[in-house]
């Protein structure tokens, strides 16, 4: 996955984004204009997430899981190859801990007829990261919204929302589609204008009707439209969410009645109830808040915790007064500057020398010192602030494997032994990679 970004510094990787799949966890980074999807070990209860409504403690618990992960993804980043390859799997090793092994994932391939200039990725200049699919960018010095597609979800949704934007074309009820997106030829996004504009209000109920009524008269159906998927530019509406929309053919017309009651006309009149209580809560897309957080590369763990204690106290005897707490510190500074301060008085001399200028004499001070030390304040050593730490995965998931065991990939095999038979989610990750 190549690309041109303006929204990170080379050498840097940054996470941009992922998701809890039923299967699987996936993590995306970008290092040096490449993205790479890490798959990782799916939550314990990712399976309570997926199409129910659960606690949030639940949903709590699988995201602390992903980001646990995700700091044991930080702890391998140097032996990640970006540009190598488009996925990697983090897989168990042996003897505990994890492992990544990089392949080429095939990915669904878009089949929907383009109408549209296609676009090279390499031609789009990224300018900054939404989530792993939505970023904005520049496209021959003009501002530009792009969709690509990094997972075979994706890839469908982008297929959907190609047929959605051919469907609705004419009407004048979308932001214009400047382009699709390709890799080596393939389509994997499309480019729109970008989606400047305000989130629907109460006020603009009637004109929502309206679109909402010309949509459904070419036999097409907005599924749920709602806060987050109407916005108004110009005084236009604007559908965002375009994976929402379903074809229906001339036969099919009346399914398109029945469906509409609760698809489009239930939907408005909840929509414009709650915008009458007060204003949308939900800012358009273009405000939003990017994702991307970056990774530093891991530091050397700390010394176990029984060295430091041998290595404090060791200190502690052999240099008593600089290995003391701050407040005996300061009184033992107080004591040297109040020592000081007597020893100076003490070797101070006075005497009278003729002044030339005035015919008269004036008095001389002069400090005899025998140690030119006294003349420099007593300041005692003060700690450094350490540098801030990375909080790390367990250093059994870290540990740096023998040379021998390098290039070791379980296979099938493996799952026979009694560190995979409990792992049910390790059997379609081998497959994938054999």
């Amino acid at each position: 996955m190549v690309f041109k970004s303006k929204a990170l510094p080379r050498s840097i990787t940054a996470y941009i984004g992922g998701r809890n799949f039923a299967g699987f966890q996936a993590h995306v980074l970008i290092k040096d204009d490449y993205m790479l999807v890490i798959q990782s070990p799916p939550s314990p209860k990712a399976s309570y997430v997926h199409g129910v409504v659960i606690d949030t403690k639940i949903l709590q618990e699988v995201d602390n899981e992903y980001l646990f992960n995700l700091e044991k993804i930080q702890t391998l980043l140097h032996a990640i190859e970006f540009g190598k390859t488009n996925w990697a799997y983090m897989i168990p090793r042996r003897e505990g801990g994890f492992r990544l092994v990089q392949k080429d994932r095939p990915m669904y391939e878009v089949t929907c007829t383009p109408w549209a200039p296609l676009v090279e990725e390499r031609d789009i200049t990224i300018t900054q990261w939404i989530t792993p699919e939505e970023r904005h960018g520049l496209w021959k010095g003009k501002e530009v919204d792009i969709y690509m597609g990094w997972a075979d979800d994706v890839l469908e949704r982008v297929e959907q929302m190609m047929v959605a934007y051919r469907a609705l074309h004419g009407l004048d009820l979308t932001y214009e589609v400047l382009g699709h997106l390709t890799r080596d030829g393939t389509i994997i996004g499309l480019i729109t204008e970008p989606a400047y504009g305000r989130s629907v209000e109460f006020c603009d109920r009637s004109i929502v009707y309206d679109a909402i009524s010309r949509v459904q008269s070419y036999n097409l159906l907005y599924r749920t439209p709602c806060k987050s998927n109407i916005m108004l530019s110009n005084g236009k509406v604007r559908f965002t969410d375009l994976s929402r929309l379903k074809v229906f053919s001339d036969h099919e017309k009346s399914s398109i009645e029945s469906e509409s009651e609760v698809a489009h006309w239930l939907s408005l009149k909840i929509l414009f109830e709650e915008l009458s209580l007060g204003p949308n809560w939900i800012t358009p897309a273009r405000t939003w808040k990017p994702k991307l957080r970056l990774l530093p590369a891991p530091t050397a763990p700390e010394k176990p915790f029984y060295i430091r204690q041998i290595l404090e106290m060791t200190s502690k005897s052999l240099f008593p007064d600089f290995c003391s707490t701050p407040q005996a510190g300061r009184q033992r500074q107080k004591q040297m500057s109040n020592a000081h301060r007597a020893d100076r008085y003490s070797s101070l001399k006075i005497s009278a020398v003729p002044d030339r200028v005035s015919g008269g004499t004036r008095i001389r001070g002069s400090e005899h010192c025998l140690d030119r030390d006294h003349r420099r304040r007593h300041v005692l050593p003060r700690a450094q602030r350490a540098a801030p730490k990375l909080l790390l995965a367990p250093e059994e998931d870290f540990k740096v494997e023998d040379e021998e065991d390098e290039d070791w990939v379980p296979t099938p095999d493996d799952l026979t032994t009694h560190i995979f038979s409990s792992e049910p989610w390790l059997q379609a990750t081998i497959d994938e990679i054999h």
